[in-house]
């Protein structure tokens, strides 16, 4: 269990809950040092009331001689000082600091010999606890471990009574959850004076077992050394439930995620394998297609001549598809590492790849600042080239092509796009065009096996990012997607 330097309970409940307890003094600071907080057990301690206390700079109110300093306020800290009361008389304390959400809570915790809080002062404090005995579950323990107070809560949750518990080691309830190891660091470091917190699994003396939230205060006596432990633990069962539901459930969702991937890793490899010796036969067919058109082309039917035509018409299709699903198959085995991507250098390449395309269509082109990314190069140049190649192709026919491209950021992410004002579609496609060989249009109607968006959903994708579309029919279509911010030191 790894030690934190402060408890993660509400500070005034632990205030208030540490402030009840007989010699022990306890106020809420702030920032600064002051006063936010002071406790019946700081009054009876050091004379102060509360309304003379709150406001003021806790030096002033102990007047710690310069040879022993405050404990530094914004760690967990602890030292001895000399403390000085309202009538003058001094005594040796130990003084402890907690960070915790609202401030700094400060335990003084006087050495053994110093005259206690009167006894009225005492009843009432006592009373106090009982009110916090609720929500609280407190013991203290002797430097051996024995227990010499339990609260009420306590003896409700481990269904001991308070008689069974005194005098018992506080090993009564161990549930055997945890290794000896735990237990062996947890009593190293208080035996240290070092404050610990964690979650204990105990169990009840009907054989149940119950989680508690514990924080463990070791108060010392004047040479240093611990003579008795402060366990304050929140009963922390239900959600610990909810943790190991979730724990279970997160854990099928990995084994599922694991069996998908290894799923689309053995598809990947059939469709490389399946692409790559389908091209030897398909070669032979095309081969002797051809040779059917050269030597009999015009010397049979004309149906002899329009089924010849469909034949290598057919063949010439499927070496396009089967080179294509070659290359959508390998692209997750090409990517040769991220590094520091201008995206500028990958519209700039995409462009020069589609320059005779880009000429013909005469695009009117709006550029905004795009970003540097951690990414692999080519494959962004890919996806840039697929997503403008789109544009330049479903085009409107009654008005010029206008592109805009920019990025904004998103959180730790860029939001990239590229807009133009072509022929749309129904956003009820939305989700169908990123798949393989899926066709919105006729081959007729546009060229193409309907492969370019499945290489930019998978390039994005590979990149830590995600990809969508937003289209209105004959207004135009605005592709974006999402990459990581670069945060390499420059």
């Amino acid at each position: 269990m790894t030690q934190t330097p402060a408890p993660a309970i509400s500070p005034i409940t632990l205030h208030l809950l540490l402030g009840d307890l007989p010699g022990l003094a306890t106020c809420l600071l702030g920032g600064g040092g002051q006063v936010l907080e002071w406790t019946e057990g700081a009054h009876a301690l050091l004379g102060q009331g509360r309304e003379e206390a709150v406001g003021r700079p806790i030096a002033d109110l102990l007047r710690i001689p310069a040879e022993s300093p405050l404990p530094l306020l914004g760690q967990r800290a602890e030292t001895w000082s000399l403390l000085t009361r309202r009538d003058g008389s001094t005594f040796r304390a130990q003084l402890i600091t907690l960070p915790v959400p609202e401030g700094h809570l400060l335990l003084m915790h006087p050495a053994l010999g110093t005259p206690q809080p009167k006894e009225e002062t005492v009843r009432e404090l006592m009373e106090l606890r009982q009110a916090l005995d609720e929500s609280a579950i407190v013991a203290i323990t002797d430097a051996k471990g024995d227990i010499t107070y339990a609260n009420d809560r306590f003896c409700r949750i481990s269904q001991y009574s308070r008689e069974e518990l005194l005098g018992k080691n506080h090993r009564i309830i161990n549930s055997g959850y945890h290794p000896k190891a735990f237990f062996t660091n947890l009593w190293s470091s208080i035996a240290r004076g070092h404050v610990w917190r964690g979650e204990i699994k105990n169990r009840a003396k009907d054989g149940s077992y119950y989680w508690v939230d514990t924080t463990i205060v070791p108060f010392l006596d004047a040479s240093g050394r611990p003579w008795q432990y402060m366990s304050i633990r929140f009963e922390i069962t239900e959600r610990k439930r909810v943790e190991e539901a979730l724990l279970e459930k997160q854990a099928e969702l990995e084994e599922r995620a694991a069996a998908l991937a290894r799923s689309n890793a053995d598809l990947e490899q059939f469709a490389y394998v399946a692409s790559h010796d389908l091209q030897e036969p398909l070669r032979m067919v095309s081969s002797f297609t051809e040779l059917l058109a050269k030597r009999y082309k015009g010397r049979l039917d004309t149906d002899a001549d329009e089924f010849i035509d469909f034949a290598m018409q057919g063949a010439l299709r499927m070496q396009v598809m089967i080179q294509d699903l070659l290359a959508y198959a390998r692209l997750s085995n090409t990517m040769e590492g991220t590094q520091r991507i201008h995206l500028e250098d990958a519209l700039d390449a995409a462009l020069a790849n589609l320059s005779l395309a880009v000429k013909e269509a005469a695009p009117t082109i709006r550029r905004f600042p795009l970003p540097v990314v951690m990414g692999d190069l080519s494959h962004l140049t890919l996806l840039y080239q697929n997503l403008l190649a789109n544009a330049l192709k479903f085009r409107h026919p009654g008005r010029p092509l206008e592109l805009t491209l920019g990025a904004e950021r998103e959180g730790g992410h860029w939001r990239c796009s590229v807009k133009d004002n072509g022929i749309g579609f129904d956003p009820q496609y939305a989700e169908r065009i990123f798949t393989i060989f899926q066709r919105l249009h006729s081959r007729a109607e546009y060229p193409g096996n309907g492969i370019g968006l499945a290489f930019c959903k998978k390039i994005v994708e590979r990149h830590g990012g995600r990809i969508w579309v937003e289209s209105t029919p004959n207004q135009g279509t605005t592709f974006l997607f999402t990459l990581p911010m670069d945060r390499s030191p420059s």
